[in-house]
C-alpha cells in the first residue's frame, strides 16, 4: 500500500491538464479532480472487529455545448480513461443534455465558483494512523472491560482535496471557477452496554479537527451513562417537560433539515413539487402561498449555514453563499439551485443544500436546565426518527442509551425508554430554555455532485441543548 494518502495540488492540476488536452475546446467546461483518504476502525465486545485504510481518485467533467449539458465521472487516470470521460460528456452535451436535468436547466446558466481559504484542514487528523487509533481503542475498551461492561464503537479519519478548473463558452479560463480546496474530518461514536441488557450509554462527536474530538473522553462518557442507566424503572407515557442534550436536539430537528425537498425553495414554491411543510392556505381562499417571512418557531431560534463560520468548516469552492434558514423564529430563506438563484433571485451563486448547520445557543447549561425542572426527563439521544406527516413534520422515534427522570431539579432514577410522537416545529415553539451550542455526532455524507460543481457534503452540526415543555411520549419500549 502506498504511503501517499492524497495527491498534491500540482498532481491534481496535472491530471486536469491532461484531461483538457482531449477536449474539443467548444463550449463551457468544468473539470474537477479530487483525491480522498479514509481510515476506519470499529470494535465490538471490547475487541477490534474491522480496520481499513483506503485511497481513491475521482475525475468529473461537465460540458455545456449549444445549450445542452452533459457530465461524466471516472476514478481511472490513465490517458485512455481520461479521453473516454471527456468524450462521453461532450457527446451527452451535443445530443441535447441529460433528460433528468431538464427541469432545472443547470447547464444553461453561467458556471460559478471560487476556492477560498478554509479552516477545514487539520494536520493532526491527517497524520493519524490506524496504529494510533488502535492504541486509543485499546485504552477505551479496557475501562469498560474492567467495569464489567461491553464497549462497541466506530472511529473514522478522512481527508479530501479537490482542484476545480473551468472555462467560459469560448474555451477561455474562468478564474472564478478555478481553485483548490482541502479538508479533513474525524468522527467517533461509542456505545457501552451491560452484558445482561440492563443498561446502555452512548456518546459521540464529529469535527474536522482532532482538537474537538477526544475519543477517550467520549468512551468515558458512554461508560458513565451506561453505569447510571442501570435498573431503569417504567413510567407511564404522556406529555412531559424534557431536557434534550445537544445530540437529541440534532436528532430531532434533522427531520425538517434532512433533504433538499424539505428545505428547497423550488420544492416549496413550484406546484409540481409543492413541499407541504412550507406551504400554507390563505384563510378563506382556495389558494396556497409560501411560508417565507412567516414566524414558524420560537423567536430565540436561528438556524444558519455560513461559509465563513470557523467552526462549521465548509470548503468555499463553488460559489456557495451563506443562508439563514430561520432567523429569530421567522422562515427567512430556503435553499435554491443555480438556475433559480440566477433567473429568479438575481443572485449569481447557488444556495446548495447541505446537512451542515448551526442553531444558535443560549447561556444556560444542561445542569442549570435540570435544576430548574420540577418534573421531567433528561434525554441522551433519539434513535431512528421517521417522518409521519410532511405538513406538520410530525415524527416518531425512540429514546436511546440513557433516559433519566428529573424530580425537583435533580436526576433521581433511570427510566425505561419511550417512543415519542412529536413535531420538531411544535417542540421549537415550546421552548423554555436554550443551552450552549456545541458540536455533535453527525455521520459523514459521501462525496456528491450538486449542479455542475462537485461538493464534498460536509455534515458538521452545532446545536444547543434545549428544554421543551409538553413533549409527547406515546408508549414505553423494552429496548435499552
Amino acid at each position: 500500500m502506498s504511503d501517499i494518502k492524497l495527491l498534491s495540488m500540482e498532481e491534481l492540476d496535472s491530471i486536469q491538464e491532461r484531461l483538457l488536452s482531449f477536449s474539443n475546446r467548444r463550449g463551457m467546461t468544468l473539470i474537477s479532480v479530487s483525491s480522498s483518504w479514509n481510515s476506519e476502525l470499529s470494535w465490538a465486545r471490547n475487541a477490534s472487529s474491522m480496520t481499513s485504510d483506503r485511497r481513491d481518485v475521482m475525475v468529473f467533467v461537465a460540458r455545456n455545448i449549444k445549450r445542452g449539458g452533459g457530465g461524466a465521472i471516472t476514478n481511472q487516470i490513465d490517458d485512455i480513461s481520461l479521453e473516454n470521460v471527456m468524450r462521453v460528456s461532450e457527446e451527452l452535451a451535443m445530443n441535447g443534455g441529460i433528460p433528468q436535468m431538464s427541469d432545472d436547466h443547470p447547464f444553461e446558466v453561467p458556471f460559478v465558483g471560487s476556492a477560498g481559504p478554509s479552516n477545514t484542514w487539520s494536520d493532526d487528523t491527517f497524520n493519524r494512523s490506524v496504529e494510533d487509533s488502535s492504541r486509543l481503542v485499546h485504552t477505551a475498551t479496557l475501562k469498560a472491560r474492567e467495569s464489567g461492561f461491553s464497549s462497541a464503537g466506530y472511529l473514522e479519519n478522512r481527508a479530501f482535496n479537490i482542484f476545480a478548473y473551468g472555462t467560459d463558452e469560448f474555451g477561455r479560463v474562468n478564474p472564478s471557477m478555478t481553485g483548490y480546496g482541502e479538508m479533513t474530518q474525524l468522527q467517533c461514536s461509542v456505545t457501552v452496554r451491560d452484558p445482561k441488557g440492563a443498561g446502555s450509554g452512548w456518546a459521540g462527536k464529529s469535527s474536522y479537527s482532532m482538537a474537538d474530538v477526544n475519543e477517550l473522553a467520549i468512551a468515558e462518557k458512554a461508560l458513565d451513562k451506561a453505569i447510571r442507566s442501570m435498573n431503569a424503572v417504567r413510567i407511564e407515557p404522556g406529555r412531559y417537560t424534557v431536557v434534550l442534550e445537544p445530540q437529541a436536539t440534532a436528532d430531532l430537528i434533522d427531520q425538517f433539515l434532512m433533504d433538499e425537498q424539505s428545505v428547497g425553495r423550488r420544492f416549496a414554491e413550484d406546484r409540481r413539487y409543492a413541499s407541504p411543510m412550507w406551504f400554507m392556505t390563505d384563510e378563506g381562499l382556495p389558494r396556497e402561498r409560501s411560508k417565507l417571512g412567516t414566524k414558524i418557531v420560537d423567536s430565540r431560534v436561528t438556524i444558519s449555514h455560513t461559509v465563513k463560520d470557523p467552526e462549521l468548516g465548509i470548503i468555499p469552492i463553488s460559489g456557495i453563499r451563506d443562508i439563514t434558514l430561520i432567523e429569530n423564529g421567522v422562515l427567512k430563506e430556503l435553499y435554491s439551485d443555480r438556475s433559480l438563484s440566477l433567473n429568479e433571485l438575481n443572485v449569481n451563486a447557488p444556495n446548495v443544500f447541505r446537512k451542515t448547520y448551526r442553531m444558535n445557543g443560549g447561556t444556560s447549561t444542561t445542569e442549570e436546565m435540570i435544576s430548574s425542572t420540577k418534573r421531567g426527563f433528561l434525554v441522551t439521544r433519539f434513535s431512528n426518527p421517521n417522518l409521519i406527516d410532511s405538513r406538520s413534520v410530525l415524527s416518531s422515534g425512540v429514546t436511546r442509551d440513557g433516559l433519566w427522570l428529573i424530580e425537583d431539579g435533580k436526576i433521581t432514577k433511570s427510566v425505561k425508554n419511550f417512543r415519542f410522537t412529536e413535531s420538531p416545529l411544535f417542540a421549537l415553539n415550546n421552548l423554555e430554555e436554550i443551552g450552549q451550542a456545541e458540536r455533535v455526532f453527525h455521520p459523514f455524507d459521501m462525496p456528491m455532485f450538486s449542479g455542475l460543481a462537485p461538493q464534498f457534503a460536509l455534515s458538521q452540526v452545532i446545536v444547543p441543548s434545549i428544554k421543551v415543555n409538553d413533549f409527547s411520549f406515546t408508549s414505553t419500549i423494552d429496548a435499552i
